[in-house]
């Protein structure tokens, strides 16, 4: 939530528009998602195993994975990913879920 509060009023560069005031429907949504929308995220990650799927619990972990890829091979479609952090990730999803 402080995130939010505190981008009210602040040019952002990915929205066409500045938040004056906050959102209601967002601040529910925010101050519900782990007891609404979480539960729904990880029974589709349960649906389909065979999906490369990767959950980051932190802004950080997403940064640190996000630089570890390369750019795309112009001939290829996929990005290619180091597949050890892939499952290093599925890791933390798994010990995540036990925890909820």
């Amino acid at each position: 939530m402080k995130g939010i509060t505190e981008r009210i009023g602040k040019i952002r560069p990915d929205i066409p528009w500045v938040e004056e005031r906050l959102d209601p429907e967002l601040v529910k949504l925010v101050r519900g998602y782990r007891r609404d929308e979480r539960p729904k995220l990880y029974g589709l990650m349960e649906k389909y195993p065979d999906r490369r799927i990767l959950v980051f619990k932190t802004r950080e972990q997403a940064q640190t994975w996000l630089a570890g890829l390369r750019r795309p091979d112009p001939e290829k479609k996929a990005v290619p990913v180091d597949p050890g952090q892939a499952d290093a990730f599925r890791e933390t999803v798994e010990r995540g879920k036990e925890k909820t």
